[in-house]
């Protein structure tokens, strides 16, 4: 049985997004801010809703979290096992951090190289607000080693791999939901302490983490709060695509540039990051709910792009700033700008679908292999074989989860807990 297929999708699109973000900034830097030179005729169309909701990187990044928090909690709620929770908190970090420190070993090569082309890049495209100010430290072995070991995950200024600014929020995240669980997941009226918890993270993403955990226990272990859930999931779908609109910056002639003028009181987070958390908690509902939607995020492309996904979103900056930049800057002055930029787009695509693949397989999944065996030397959990769906897949230690929207779901052995409402 395909476990949580449609949530592989979704996290295979949310990378997309990602992606989607990143080459708006180097290719049509106006259209994100990080640039005032207009390229296209069709550029102010894309600052307009609906389309931000296609290169939003900010709702993509809300998305991992609160899939985080659903994922990760998913095999204590269906077996109310805790020795489930601390196998996953001993290898999370060796899960995440041989990837991470793997990539930023990549950029630093191609640093070294005199392979990043992102200035010549800069020059060309006018992104003196993102490219410009990439790849701007030496290219040495110890500060490589330092960010992908260390600074990746303590928030410190990513110089090597600027995506990695998230993972911070998703080393930290996991080991709140490691500790909600444990603490938490077998009170019975937890629903109570969820909205504490959220209340008190509502200041940083971590709340997206906590949304993720409610959300997977109600849809596990209260009937009730299930059939809520899937009642009105169209309609929740529905405001969440509505507060993903909510704009980050203004721009000239935007529809909603008012939004940003409204500030939230101190405590909590910035209104359009809220707004996105919020926008993120929809779209999972919807995707848990609707078997349309949920039958879209099972084909094969969305599916290949769930399994690369960490890698895609690793790598796909290092793409831009060498090879696209060097495309783009070769090819402008002979194509014309609208030429060079859609062709080097095209083969940034091709590239990076082709090195996240190649990632996933020869980084990735020996990531999960090696954090499930560091994790063996801590405890007696029996040996398990890497998922075929990497990505956070492989925290559920191979569980055969029910199929979500559109499958029978099969009674949770054991679960903690169990509420009827």
């Amino acid at each position: 049985m395909r476990t949580y297929a449609n949530l592989d999708g979704l996290r295979g699109f949310a990378a997309l997004v990602v992606v989607m973000t990143h080459s708006i900034n180097t290719f049509l830097p106006a259209v994100s801010g990080v640039g005032v030179v207009q390229h296209e005729w069709f550029e102010p169309a894309l600052r307009q809703p609906p389309l931000t909701l296609l290169w939003n990187g900010e709702i993509a990044v809300a998305v991992f979290f609160v899939l985080s928090g659903f994922v990760l909690s998913a095999k204590f709620f269906q077996t109310g096992s805790r020795d489930a929770v601390v196998s996953s908190a001993l290898r999370r970090y060796v899960r995440l951090v041989v990837p991470v420190l793997s990539a930023v070993l990549v950029a630093a090569a191609l640093m070294r190289a005199g392979l990043m082309h992102n200035q010549e890049g800069a020059r060309v495209s006018g992104s003196t607000g993102w490219l410009a100010v990439q790849w701007t430290v030496q290219a040495h072995l110890r500060p490589a080693l330092d960010e992908g070991l260390v600074g990746a995950f303590t928030h410190a200024a990513p110089q090597f791999d600027s995506s990695l600014w998230t993972m911070g929020y998703e080393l930290t995240g996991s080991f709140i939901v490691f500790g909600t669980l444990l603490i938490v997941g077998r009170v019975r009226r937890r629903g109570w302490l969820y909205a504490a918890l959220l209340l008190w993270f509502l200041q940083d993403y971590y709340a997206a983490f906590i949304a993720g955990v409610a959300i997977c226990d109600g849809w596990h272990n209260a009937p009730r709060v299930r059939a809520a859930l899937e009642r009105w999931a169209p309609a929740l779908l529905g405001v969440g695509l509505l507060l993903g609109l909510w704009p980050v910056k203004t721009f000239p002639g935007m529809v909603l540039n008012r939004l940003v003028d409204l500030h939230a009181p101190a405590h909590v987070a910035p209104l359009h990051q809220l707004a996105h958390e919020l926008s993120a908690v929809g779209i999972l509902i919807g995707v848990l709910s609707l078997g349309p939607l949920s039958a879209v995020l099972r084909t094969r492309p969305l599916q290949f792009l769930g399994r690369v996904s960490f890698s895609l979103y690793l790598l796909h900056v290092l793409v831009l700033g060498s090879l696209s930049c060097w495309l783009l800057a070769r090819l402008a002055p002979d194509l014309g700008y609208g030429a060079a930029a859609a062709t080097s787009f095209a083969v940034t695509l091709l590239v990076c679908f082709a090195a996240a693949a190649a990632f996933t397989r020869y980084v990735d999944d020996q990531a999960i292999v090696l954090s499930a065996r560091f994790a063996r030397l801590f405890t007696t959990e029996s040996p398990t074989r890497p998922q075929a769906d990497a990505g956070a897949q492989d925290d559920l230690d191979g569980l055969p989860l029910p199929q979500l929207a559109g499958g029978a779901a099969p009674s949770a052995p054991a679960a903690p807990g169990r509420r009827s409402g």
